[in-house]
């Protein structure tokens, strides 16, 4: 569906040629949700600005349905990108004094489709991401997981074969961005080609591809294995990592954060050192009070003491410690007993 061929760009700075891009070639295909993986500065969005025309290459060929793109004049992009590329930007780039269904119309209206119609298909759009409610909400209304909505509905509102989205869960919580990543997972189930561009792996893993960039190359390209929907779900569910994974999260976190760290590990130090001392200060004080008990009680002494509830006459306890102890031999002092 989509072919690059040795794409090459670069910058000029100071007079010098910066290159981003350094002979990049890979395929899509309908269907495929891809990802395109790297830190900041690696290409990623000179990349996508290429594949839809609001940037210009230097060397190599864009093929779409087998059709070369490169020599497309400004008017042949302008139509390339509104029949067949919709675009979904990280800070939304929505028209803030129109109205959400006005927002969502207006890239049809660029289309000359009748007002009707448009209306119809921009609800329609906007039911679909879950705003049936707030087609008369202007953006300033919104949260920012609704603005992507509204970015979502508008990139689709031409029907478009290929969605491409450039960091669109940056600016959105965890709990946002994975229904904004499952909304893009379902256009690619639908047939169409999603390429998202990000930072993050957890976010990457959603694709059916992982191009991993680095310095303007392409370092891999590699078709990932799916479970089941239900399988996904359960991983997902169960929040699970490799070991090797999380001790290397675990030791970037540490890295980064080792001031606060040290302080955590010597505040958890001295409060399990409290906690020690108390208990070594309780110990020994009760061992000492048992010591000197233990000094002032006459050593030949026999205490008798009743365990019933109604213990027997005094009388009868002398008679019974008495016969307890008839058959020890040189018996010597005296039995006190204590009811």
């Amino acid at each position: 569906m989509l072919i690059l061929e040795q794409l090459q760009k670069s910058y000029e700075v100071d007079g010098k040629p910066i290159p981003i891009l350094k002979g990049i070639s890979v395929s899509f295909e309908k269907g495929e949700m891809v990802s395109l993986l790297g830190p900041s500065g690696c290409g990623k969005s000179t990349l996508l600005n290429v594949i839809t025309g609001l940037d210009t290459i230097d060397e190599g060929d864009i093929l779409y349905q087998n059709r070369s793109v490169k020599s497309f004049s400004e008017n042949e992009w302008a139509a390339f990108r509104k029949n067949n590329i919709g675009y979904i930007f990280q800070s939304f780039n929505l028209i803030s004094h129109l109205s959400v269904l006005e927002n969502v119309e207006f890239s049809m209206t660029l289309g000359d489709v009748p007002r009707e119609e448009r209306s119809k298909r921009a609800k329609e759009l906007l039911n679909k991401v879950g705003l049936a409610d707030k087609y008369d909400y202007e953006p300033n209304r919104l949260s920012g997981g609704q603005k992507q909505r509204v970015a979502i509905a508008r990139a689709l509102a031409n029907d478009p074969d290929i969605i491409v989205a450039d960091e669109p869960t940056g600016a959105l919580d965890s709990k946002t961005a994975i229904e904004i990543m499952e909304i893009l997972k379902g256009l690619s189930e639908q047939g169409k080609l999603v390429i998202l561009v990000t930072h993050s792996l957890e976010f990457a893993e959603w694709g059916t591809r992982i191009i991993k960039l680095q310095d303007g190359v392409v370092m891999s390209d590699d078709i990932k294995k799916e479970g089941t929907p239900s399988e996904e779900k359960e991983k997902k569910a169960k929040g699970t990592l490799a070991l090797f994974s999380s001790m290397k999260l675990a030791g970037k976190n540490l890295k980064q954060k080792k001031w606060r760290t040290l302080l955590t590990s010597i505040g958890a130090s001295i409060g399990i050192g409290g906690i020690a001392l108390m208990v070594g200060l309780g110990i020994g004080a009760q061992s000492k009070v048992h010591e000197e008990i233990e000094s002032l009680v006459d050593q030949r002494s026999v205490f008798i003491q009743s365990s019933e509830k109604n213990p027997k006459p005094v009388g009868q306890e002398k008679v019974d410690a008495v016969i307890q102890n008839s058959n020890v031999e040189g018996v010597v002092g005296a039995y006190q007993v204590r009811p």
